[in-house]
């Protein structure tokens, strides 16, 4: 893909139409979240927030039909254990502090064998301009949250287990 775009570039005999889509696909590419950024100015919060979302995914299926999971503050090795629960769906979703990383640890039997699915995230806050409400020719800054995903799902084929 790289050298493709870089011929592109380095050629500029080449068809707008291609080098306008390319561009269109760069800048869709390069926001950090655009679901949220589309959303962040609706509505302005002139304060930075305090607490966000942590979504956390699972493999709920017919052999994994109830999960225990357990939430930690910071990294799982040094992190400090704040819920420990039991899950059948295949999506969660926490409110806890912002701009703070959390870990999740999940707990899957596979093959008769205990295996413990690890994965992190951080909750966090950013700052943008955004058109004022009052006066559509100018901004005002906006703060917004940006979730932390986690992903605990397990495949059938996983090797970190223990006894």
């Amino acid at each position: 893909m790289t050298c493709f775009l870089h011929n592109m570039i380095a050629k500029p005999q080449s068809n707008p139409l291609v080098i306008i889509v390319l561009l269109l696909m760069l800048i869709t590419m390069s926001c950090e979240n655009s679901e949220i950024r589309n959303n962040a100015c609706d509505p302005c919060l002139a304060e930075p927030p305090d607490s966000g979302n942590l979504i956390i995914q699972f493999s709920i299926n017919s052999k994994h039909f109830k999960v225990p999971y357990e939430v930690y503050r910071g990294v799982f090795e040094e992190g400090v254990s704040i819920l420990r629960d039991t899950t059948q769906n295949d999506e969660v979703a926490i409110q806890l502090k912002a701009d703070e990383s959390y870990s999740v640890v999940a707990e899957y039997w596979l093959n008769g064998k205990r295996t413990l699915v690890v994965d992190g995230a951080k909750i966090k806050t950013r700052k943008m301009q955004c058109t004022d409400p009052d006066d559509s020719e100018s901004t005002i800054g906006c703060w917004y949250v940006i979730p932390a995903r986690i992903d605990v799902s397990v495949t059938e084929h996983a090797t970190n287990t223990n006894p």
